[in-house]
């Protein structure tokens, strides 16, 4: 893969990788949760946005009394869809249950708990998603790059097929960048005229002028023996 192809790639990967590790490890700590939990009464204030207009993240602040002690916290709780703002129906203010596992610091309102957990899950094969798309695509984009490259080129001074990887024709020795790329197999399956011997003479494929045996070039195009 090209050097601006992996960086681009290596970006995405990266970007949509750190929130699909946030998505399942919110998913791991939750469904511990429901396995290993407490329950205490509590209440929900409301639901914050800590930006201007609506955003992939929503917090609730909550509190709730545990071994007499008071607590009040912010908790992430995730939307159905960015920019969509359901979530603000579905954390409604007010007394409510909570599930808590005080050693591991985990806390959640327990009617909501299914819901993001799987939110949360859909966040994650969404990145996923995104992250095996984006490398299938700048794999075909560099596939087709490598085949440009290594393309036949026809020489349209003496009609010569050769490498797409050479600069200049092989048989005459054009620099000139006039060569139009040909598809491999065709370019291959083209009769190119040679050059032909009789005698003491070759006869030019180019201009069918005859030279002598022994020159090197023709005398009526210049071309290459």
């Amino acid at each position: 893969m090209a050097r601006k192809n992996i960086l681009s790639c290596l970006l995405v990967c990266v970007v949509f990788g750190y929130f699909a590790i946030i998505s399942v490890s919110g998913v791991f700590r939750l469904l511990f949760l429901k396995i290993s939990n407490e329950t205490v009464n509590g209440a929900i204030y409301s639901v914050n946005n800590y930006s201007t207009g609506r955003y992939i993240s929503y917090w609730i602040t909550c509190s709730f009394t545990y071994k007499d002690k008071f607590n009040k916290i912010d908790l992430p709780v995730t939307d159905i869809f960015p920019f969509v703002g359901s979530v603000y129906k579905e954390y409604p203010t007010g007394d409510t249950t909570f599930l808590i596992n005080y050693e591991a610091g985990i806390v959640f309102p327990q009617n909501n708990i299914n819901m993001e957990i799987r939110r949360r899950l859909f966040r994650f094969i969404f990145n996923v998603i995104v992250i095996i798309f984006t490398i299938k695509m700048y794999s075909i984009k560099d596939k087709k790059e490598e085949e440009e490259e290594i393309s036949n080129k026809k020489c349209r001074k003496c009609n010569t097929v050769y490498n797409g990887y050479l600069n200049k024709c092989p048989n005459c020795g054009s620099s000139l960048y006039e060569e139009t790329n040909k598809n491999v197999v065709t370019a291959l399956s083209q009769n190119t005229p040679k050059n032909t011997y009789n005698g003491e003479t070759w006869t030019c494929k180019n201009c069918e002028e005859k030279n002598p045996i022994n020159s090197t070039f023709c005398k009526g195009c210049g071309g290459y023996k």
